[in-house]
């Protein structure tokens, strides 16, 4: 079984709910694991591990995740969702989604919006995350890693 693992960097601004004209800083590293080619288009469900900083709430913790790789055949859509730990110890959960518009392919898979839940499952943000193009791309082709079997 040949699979595949790669990363990807997204940087951008949340704000609470209640203070939008408040941004501030964001940014997610993740890595995503696809077990079996096969899999890729279908129901697949990978999953993803990483960092992400919300200034303020998270500062670089690590995160477990899924993002839904076959909802973008189905849906038109990629979701996202991890859950972490903030600084104040509390549980956290981002769930998002790069709406993909065919027309607008690279801008609409580079951006992913967002929203972030405390553990009594609360909306405490909005995020809002985006890839540079010109300087991501090389650099997300060069995390692309063969995995045999299902393991790197």
């Amino acid at each position: 079984m040949l699979g595949v693992t790669f990363r990807e960097t997204l940087d951008g601004s949340w704000h609470k709910p209640s203070a939008p004209a408040d941004e501030r800083r964001c940014s997610v590293d993740v890595t995503v694991v696809i077990p079996s080619l096969t899999e890729l288009l279908g129901n697949t469900v990978a999953d993803i591990s990483g960092r992400v900083t919300l200034d303020g709430l998270a500062s670089n913790r690590e995160f477990k995740g899924t993002l839904g790789i076959g909802a973008i055949v189905r849906e038109r859509r990629i979701p996202y969702a991890f859950s972490f730990i903030g600084d104040d110890g509390g549980a956290y959960r981002f769930d998002g989604a790069k709406e993909v518009n065919v027309l607008k392919l690279p801008k609409s898979t580079s951006t992913l919006g967002a929203y972030v839940f405390d553990g009594q499952g609360d909306e405490v943000g909005r995020v809002v995350l985006r890839a540079d193009l010109r300087e991501e791309v090389l650099r997300f082709l060069t995390t692309f890693r063969p995995l045999l079997g299902g393991r790197s």
